[in-house]
């Protein structure tokens, strides 16, 4: 059964079902530990919406460290004004990204951020060159080899207290430099969960669109709902108001037939009928907004 669908644009299609993501899971946080990564300590993420992204911030959550991402789309300064603050224990970044349709390298972008964090840099293989940036890292790793000692096995959860930090999360910057928002991790179970089942009535069974960045509430929220999580690399995707256009976003609902899916878009400001033509699917039971969107 899958646990998580994933599109990045037209170029990668994969599915990780939930035995996969644990044994992914279970392999990163004692691969964490390992590295000296403990309760309390920052866990910083480059990543584009993809599951490795995903299972990195479960992993760090079983320890108790604190996770924080950002898009691979930020400049240098972007990157080093926010995580430049918390002081990651370890830094994940991304080979490259899609976007419309272009690869985008960021291997010499990395370079100089990587330097200023002074920590080990884990390259997640999205293009195939993890291991060619990697190599031209001072503390580079591919996840491949971050991962090759470690077997899955069952997950070593730390007991937190209720107002734990769980996700640091930053303003925009516009007014100065980014301000550190921490989100705990009661808080963020209770907001999660409610706002997955009361607002969205989202059931174990559905499938949950997210195209929110990964320096958003909802990319942070949505990854601890229960249901299947249907994740798409959008960090700079042309749309159509706020609904995203082209083939990453064509996904593949009628490959169930007539069962009807759920699907949430967050911050979306366009009617159900609109959407669904916009992505060509026609099962869909029905579109829910989050965000700054209006009713059904």
């Amino acid at each position: 059964e899958d646990a998580i669908v994933f599109r990045g644009e037209d170029k990668v299609e994969r599915r990780l079902s939930w035995d996969e993501l644990h044994s992914l899971v279970a392999r990163l946080a004692k691969a964490m530990r390992a590295e000296g990564v403990r309760a309390g300590d920052r866990v910083a993420a480059m990543l584009p919406n993809m599951p490795e992204t995903v299972a990195i911030m479960l992993a760090a959550s079983s320890i108790g460290a604190v996770f924080s991402s950002c898009s691979p789309d930020f400049g240098e300064r972007g990157v080093l004004d926010r995580f430049g603050q918390i002081e990651p224990k370890l830094f994940f970044a991304c080979d490259g990204y899609y976007y419309a349709g272009k690869t985008i390298e960021i291997a010499d972008k990395l370079k100089p951020i990587a330097k200023a964090l002074g920590v080990k840099t884990v390259i997640v293989p999205y293009l195939g060159r993890a291991e060619d940036v990697a190599a031209e890292l001072d503390r580079g790793v591919a996840l491949p080899a971050f991962l090759e000692p470690h077997e899955a096995g069952p997950i070593a959860f730390e007991p937190m207290a209720f107002s734990a930090p769980l996700y640091i999360m930053f303003s925009s910057g516009t007014t100065g430099v980014p301000k550190c928002i921490v989100h705990s991790a009661g808080g963020s179970m209770l907001k999660s969960v409610g706002e997955h089942s009361m607002l969205f009535d989202l059931k174990p069974a559905d499938l949950r669109h997210c195209r929110d960045r990964r320096a958003g509430t909802g990319f942070n929220l949505g990854k601890r709902a229960g249901s299947k999580a249907q994740s798409a690399d959008a960090s700079r995707m042309p749309r159509i108001g706020a609904v995203p256009q082209g083939n990453a976003f064509n996904l593949e609902f009628n490959d169930a037939g007539d069962r009807a899916y759920r699907v949430e878009w967050i911050n979306c400001r366009i009617r159900a009928a609109e959407a669904a033509k916009i992505i060509g699917v026609h099962t869909i039971a029905e579109i829910r907004h989050g965000g700054n969107g209006a009713g059904k």
